[in-house]
């Protein structure tokens, strides 16, 4: 069959019926006037005027943040990977830790004389690694363990303290077996006063009883438990002493030992009676109560009813306590050396077993006085709610908490003290969120970390209860510098 050629009329048919179908496809619509109407038109303008409103955009963000700057800045660190690098002679030098590169650039800044040497913190910025891929590197410098979580002057902490002992017993052990302790130390949150503790106490020991105390207002006092004046005065004569740790015992002040007293001339007569001998004890009625008093060689001491206890204890003694009228008494001396009954309890404490108060807590406001001290038992640790404490690094010495709380992204200087002496003589400590706290060989190393303004006292008990990280020194940071001290 012969084949016929396609005619123009045919050819233009079938263009016209694919544009319907384009247009209709694209359009919505399968038949227009005008092919590449205004609904096209519309659609390129818009495009257009976008792509010119993003450029600008783009053009504008250039403008206000442009790409960073180094400027003067000594310590850099990557905002992509977190790294912290120091600048120095055109040369980026990468560091262990921000710590290390602090010191090292204040150290660097501070041996050169150069105009940024002040003595504070160096200039720090955040750049992004493209900004630091051009540069000359240099080797790894720093101080292994250094802290990279450095708090500011803003977020340093109240130097409030709680170390605290918690007792458990393993169900897997024997009930006789001794509980296990746990301590963790709580810098920086509310603590409780010694006036909201009452006359509480507890009989502890540290070395499965071959010592024994008794913490109580504030402090621990050695008892003997075979001195049976001492124990049956306080009543600790039939309880068992609970176990604590070193760093507990080691962080709470010690006061005078229990024992029973010594009284110079026990036995020997007085001038001003006939019925007593130095060493005897009576009472006096008076309008404000019952007074109790010991004959001295030279006069008379009001004492307690509980250290009369305790001197009737220790001295062989037949009946009752004399009752002696005023009179008896207006005609003694009062004695000019009188027994030191400070250290001893005015009444008889409430002891608390373990199993009464799993928990026993060292307190310290901060003050330099007795007061500032408390001790008492309790059933839970003082943490913030939901807070929990940081364990303390492997093979931290005997004697240090095995947990540390300090409040996240906060942190203490401190200074060492012995008494009321200011904070900022004394040894320095930095103490960062991770419960570690790190000597610091000057003040100026404190302000090449931006610190150093706000130092508060610490004694050496509470803190040889924390664990010690390396000691932060700029020389050391800076050695590969070739840099010795700054003057």
């Amino acid at each position: 069959m012969p084949t016929e050629n396609t005619t123009k009329s045919q050819v233009e048919a079938y263009r016209f019926g694919m544009r319907r179908l384009e247009l209709a496809v694209s359009s919505g619509q399968s038949y227009r006037r005008t092919v590449g109407g205004p609904r096209h038109g519309l659609s390129l303008l818009v495009g257009l005027a976008i792509a010119v409103l993003a450029l600008a955009g783009f053009a504008v963000y250039g403008f206000i943040k442009p790409a960073p700057s180094i400027g003067s800045a000594t310590v850099l660190i990557d905002s992509d990977t977190g790294g912290t690098y120091v600048l120095r002679d055109g040369r980026l030098y990468s560091s262990m830790n921000l710590a290390s590169a602090l010191l090292a650039a204040g150290q660097a800044s501070s041996t050169s004389g150069s105009s940024g040497a002040s003595g504070g913190k160096p200039e720090t910025k955040s750049v992004n690694a493209s900004t630091l891929s051009g540069m000359a590197k240099g080797q790894l410098l720093g101080i292994t363990g250094a802290p990279d979580d450095i708090p500011s002057e803003s977020t340093l902490l109240a130097p409030t303290w709680s170390v605290c002992d918690v007792s458990a017993v393993d169900p897997s052990l024997a009930p006789s077996s001794p509980p296990t302790v746990k301590t963790t130390a709580i810098v920086g949150e509310k603590v409780v006063a010694a006036s909201e503790v009452g006359n509480v106490a507890t009989l502890v020991t540290g070395d499965a009883g071959k010592t024994t105390y008794v913490l109580w207002d504030g402090k621990r006092s050695r008892i003997q438990q075979s001195d049976r004046a001492a124990t049956l005065a306080l009543g600790t004569d039939a309880q068992t002493p609970r176990p604590v740790s070193l760093a507990l015992l080691n962080a709470t002040p010690e006061g005078a030992p229990f024992t029973e007293p010594q009284i110079p001339g026990a036995g020997e007569a007085v001038s001003w009676s006939s019925s007593l001998t130095v060493g005897s004890v009576f009472t006096v009625q008076l309008s404000t109560g019952t007074a109790e008093y010991v004959v001295l060689a030279d006069g008379v001491q009001r004492i307690t009813p509980l250290y009369l206890d305790l001197i009737r204890a220790s001295t062989p003694s037949s009946g009752s306590v004399p009752s002696l009228p005023p009179s008896t008494l207006s005609a003694a001396p009062v004695t000019k050396h009188p027994l030191d009954v400070s250290d001893f309890p005015s009444t008889p404490p409430t002891f608390f077993t373990s199993a009464q108060a799993p928990v026993i807590c060292l307190s310290w406001s901060g003050g330099s006085d007795a007061n500032s001290y408390s001790v008492y038992p309790t059933t839970a640790l003082p943490l913030p709610p939901k807070a929990s404490a940081v364990p303390a690094p492997p093979g931290s010495p005997v004697g240090t908490a095995d947990a540390v709380y300090v409040a996240p992204g906060h942190g203490e200087v401190m200074g060492q003290v012995t008494g009321a002496q200011p904070a900022s003589t004394g040894a320095l400590f930095l103490l960062t969120s991770q419960g570690v706290k790190y000597p610091v060989v000057s003040a100026q190393a404190l302000g090449y970390l931006g610190l150093g303004k706000t130092i508060q006292p610490a004694s050496p008990g509470l803190l040889n209860v924390l664990p010690t990280g390396p000691t932060l020194d700029p020389a050391v940071a800076a050695a590969y510098f070739g840099l010795g001290p700054a003057n």
